[in-house]
């Protein structure tokens, strides 16, 4: 049987709403000027109560970064799906997914995204730069591999700026300038991406074509 708070509320409930208003106000006014108090005042509690739940700050956002610290790579999956299909159709659909991911828990997005800029030596800013670390490090590990089968020399390096883009762009829009990414401006940047991501290789491939024709042509003249 679940325990109750005196309220007759499940005690998991509250925790969880707990960690629900304090990811709105650390995304709202940062995790340095959010207090105790004012994570127990936006749920209804008593200071002292919080505490009950919570023994700190820390520990508030430890819970928020291993309950919704993005931990899934879906990555892999997008490419199995798309064997065999041209590679920008391939990135637009790792894009949206990943814009996706940000889009899902849009307050724990804009908090570690945020707070991820301004990381300091203490065991929160460990911790958040651990999952941010997670949310990035797997998917760009996939997508290189991917990529190799283009050019080796330049797959992680392009794998690491396709997703680092995708982040630049949720940040600016989402979180500097406060304003929800519609799926159609999403769409316009991913296109835009994509488009530099694969004009290298496009540009090689066609290079590669010009000089065996060229080849072709000298051989033909001996003969």
């Amino acid at each position: 049987m679940s325990r109750e708070t005196a309220r007759g509320e499940p005690a998991a409930n509250r925790s969880t709403r707990v960690l629900e208003e304090s990811i709105k106000l650390f995304a709202a006014k940062g995790l340095q000027a959010t207090t105790m108090r004012d994570i127990a005042a936006a749920v209804g509690l008593t200071e002292g109560t919080l505490y009950h739940y919570f023994p700190g700050k820390a520990d508030i956002v430890a819970a928020i970064v291993d309950r919704f610290g993005f931990k899934g790579n879906d990555v892999a999956a997008i490419l199995a799906a798309h064997a065999g299909r041209p590679l920008d159709e391939t990135l637009a659909a790792i894009a949206e997914s990943f814009i996706a991911v940000l889009r899902e828990h849009l307050h724990v997005t804009a908090f570690m995204l945020s707070e991820g800029l301004r990381l300091g030596p203490n065991p929160i800013a460990r911790r958040i730069a651990e999952r941010l670390g997670a949310l990035f490090r797997g998917r760009i590990e996939v997508l290189a591999k991917r990529l190799a089968i283009e050019d080796r020399n330049t797959a992680h390096m392009m794998a690491a700026h396709f997703f680092n883009s995708l982040a630049s762009f949720w940040i600016t829009e989402a979180i500097m300038l406060h304003r929800p990414v519609s799926p159609a401006r999403a769409r316009q940047f991913i296109n835009h991406l994509v488009a530099l991501i694969t004009a290298p290789y496009a540009l090689a491939k066609a290079q590669g074509r010009s000089g065996r024709r060229q080849s072709h042509g000298r051989i033909a003249r001996r003969l």
